[in-house]
């Protein structure tokens, strides 16, 4: 068995856990939030200049202002906290991270071809995260591409390129099914390299594979497809994770009948209303709510560290949800109704 099979090898990390609980220091607390929903955006740049946030305002604000200056910035110290992390991490944990952040790598690839699908003309750097494998100059290549020159060029978690499984260039879903196939299989590939004392990683990345395949369980169901079609178009779960929702799901007579079944699980706490960007937010928390407290144990393995990711990633999409409230004239409720978290723990 070669090199990129073999199993990964798990340790105690003092030393990259004590960089991470410094940089966890740094997160917003809910106070913050509070603070950011009674500001305009010029005040909220003020405040995140304040924050861990300085040195990507000061890096762009010769070029953009306003609402565009703190989007860019926002996505800026996301690719640089990634940066970071693979930086102070050994071999084993970065093969880990690596393997996590392909995430970037697919949603900067769904954004890229559904504006040229949509054809949009909306700038949409913002909207994308740098990384190792696509960087500025990457992406700015990728968006000059038609989507058929995307679809040969991009090999994301295989050797073949995407065109290989797309039929139709245009098949907007059938693009992101497989990239979101391919992402997954190779996290459970890389799962299934870990050791015993990765169980709470694999719990973790059956949690994140949960929440996609409900996620589209109930746009599905929203849309009148049937029970086959829907299950068709899952993704294989994580071995020995809890699939019984999922199938009570499937099972649902309607979308409606699935959401009044979720209300009956732990997620239903987050379900405010059954309108569903609502309820995918829900998602999202009960997501964060369970990874975080999952991954908080176990304090010098890889665990905090995959803990911190997730609430970063969380706290960026807050604040551009009260960017948004802001640009467009929302209120405060529609922020509390839409927030990923309204506490993060130091």
């Amino acid at each position: 068995m070669g090199l990129l099979r073999s199993k990964i090898k798990l340790g105690s990390y003092p030393y990259v856990n004590a960089r991470v609980r410094a940089m966890r220091s740094k997160l917003l607390s809910s106070n913050d939030y509070r603070k950011a929903m009674n500001m305009s955006l010029a005040e909220i740049n003020e405040f995140l200049q304040q924050q861990d946030y300085r040195d990507e305002i000061n890096e762009y604000a010769s070029d953009h202002d306003g609402a565009d200056l703190l989007e860019i910035a926002l996505r800026q110290n996301l690719a640089n906290t990634y940066q970071k992390l693979i930086e102070i991490s050994p071999e084993t944990v970065e093969t880990l991270l690596q393997a996590y952040f392909q995430k970037f790598d697919v949603e900067n690839i769904k954004t890229i071809v559904r504006k040229k699908l949509n054809e949009k003309h909306a700038d949409i750097d913002p909207l994308l995260i740098p990384t190792d494998r696509f960087d500025d100059d990457a992406l700015r290549r990728l968006q000059d591409m038609s989507v058929e020159e995307i679809l040969q060029e991009v090999k994301l978690g295989a050797q073949e390129p995407l065109s290989v499984d797309i039929d139709e260039p245009d098949d907007l879903a059938a693009i992101e099914h497989e990239l979101d196939r391919r992402y997954y299989s190779s996290l459970q590939e890389t799962a299934d390299r870990l050791p015993s004392d990765g169980k709470l990683f694999k719990e973790f990345l059956g949690l994140e594979l949960e929440r996609r395949n409900i996620g589209l369980i109930l746009r599905m169901q929203r849309q009148g497809y049937d029970e086959t079609t829907i299950r068709d178009n899952l993704i294989t779960m994580l071995d020995q994770h809890d699939t019984s929702l999922i199938e009570e799901l499937l099972e649902a007579e309607d979308y409606e009948a699935a959401i009044e079944h979720l209300k009956t699980e732990d997620i239903g706490q987050f379900i405010t209303n059954d309108d569903l960007p609502q309820v995918e937010r829900a998602l999202d928390r009960y997501k964060l709510d369970r990874g975080t407290t999952m991954l908080h144990k176990h304090p010098l393995s890889i665990n905090p560290i995959l803990g911190y990711m997730i609430s970063k990633e969380a706290e960026i999409e807050n604040l551009r949800i009260i960017m948004q409230a802001k640009r467009t004239g929302l209120g405060n409720e529609f922020i509390e109704d839409n927030i990923i978290q309204t506490v993060i723990e130091r």
